[in-house]
């Protein structure tokens, strides 16, 4: 349900793992979609087909709302994504775990397990802390559910941060002098870029389609591409961060730093290295062309997808994230709670 009367449809996977006869009364493991495509989960979630043979259990996926072929269409005079908000998803999931223990399963007494990984994981926590009659368990994967402001002890806003330095670092399978080199990349960016000749330096050694006018948006673009790689980072080689357009190599960023740990010294190396680590993010289709445009992600539908998390983001839960600039491999970004509303008022009008 939208708003009054208006609904729109929800839709779930039902699937059976190789092995499995499923009787009413055995177990349902459900995952709690979140920002994406629901079929991307099936494909993702390991797990559940894993355990689902020794529990008998009926694998269940539910899409959240704007997400896929779940999308309730605006009225007359609202926002495209006016009723996309976390707490109007949790609506949503419960109506849905009443419906699957009544008409669509009919198995009232099966033991319901969630299942969740990231905003999904969160997702599933909150659901079960809610309404703990709906879900027997719930199994969420880094589920930041204590990154938020007020908390005893205060959370720390640079956790993601510092998880995706582990991640190009030995600590994480890869060489630490990836995680030093990166660190030296940032400011050798910032001040190349303070000069046309700079920028334009830069344009050529990473490939793009144009010659940047802040040396930020070549930073960010960077990290952007480092953050999503820690997001898809699965020991085989998967799709899923990328929508299924493209494959990316079994852990990523591992690769990445192959590259970048391999560059001989100096300047121009270092970005060649950079160029040729974001590639596997960013041109993981091979579509990318002949040079990369600052302003696209990996894929039309990865970015739309972040449009939308982005929406969720500040209509509902603006969680804490910054960068240290020590404990990291970033440049010194403290969590500053004024600047976050105020960029959520820019982009969404929230």
């Amino acid at each position: 349900r939208t708003g009054g009367r208006r609904t729109f449809r929800q839709r779930y996977l039902v699937c059976d793992a190789g092995g499995v006869e499923w009787s009413v009364g055995d177990p349902i493991f459900l995952y709690v979609g979140n920002e994406a495509d629901v079929e991307l989960y099936v494909n993702a979630t390991g797990l559940m087909w894993e355990w689902a043979p020794e529990h008998r259990a009926r694998l269940v996926f539910v899409e959240h709302r704007y997400f896929g072929k779940s999308t309730p269409l605006a009225g007359p005079g609202e926002h495209p994504w006016e009723y996309l908000t976390t707490e109007q998803a949790l609506a949503d999931f419960s109506e849905f775990v009443s419906q699957l223990r009544g008409p669509v399963l009919r198995s009232a007494r099966s033991p319901i397990i969630g299942f969740g990984g990231s905003y999904g994981g969160m997702l599933c926590a909150w659901l079960r802390a809610s309404a703990p009659w709906l879900l027997d368990a719930c199994l969420s994967a880094s589920a930041p559910v204590m990154s938020f402001e007020g908390l005893d002890p205060p959370a720390n806003p640079n956790f993601y941060a510092e998880g995706v330095t582990v991640d190009v670092s030995a600590a994480g399978g890869a060489s630490d002098s990836c995680r030093q080199r990166l660190r030296v990349a940032w400011p050798l960016i910032l001040k190349l870029g303070e000069s046309g000749p700079g920028r334009a330096e830069i344009a050529e050694t990473l490939g793009l389609c144009g010659v940047p006018g802040d040396p930020w948006q070549v930073v960010y673009w960077l990290s952007s591409a480092l953050d999503y790689m820690a997001m898809g980072s699965y020991p085989y080689p998967s799709s899923y961060i990328l929508n299924g357009r493209g494959f990316m190599p079994a852990y990523p960023l591992r690769r990445a730093c192959d590259h970048i740990a391999a560059a001989a010294p100096g300047p121009h190396p270092l970005l060649a290295s950079l160029r040729a680590a974001v590639s596997i993010f960013y041109n993981a289709s091979g579509a990318a062309g002949r040079c990369f445009n600052l302003t696209a992600g990996g894929n039309n539908e990865t970015a739309e997808d972040g449009r939308k998390w982005g929406y969720i983001y500040c209509s509902s839960i603006l969680q804490a994230f910054g960068r240290g600039g020590t404990s990291d491999m970033y440049w010194k970004a403290p969590w500053n709670v004024t600047a976050a509303q105020e960029n959520c008022w820019a982009q969404y009008g929230l």
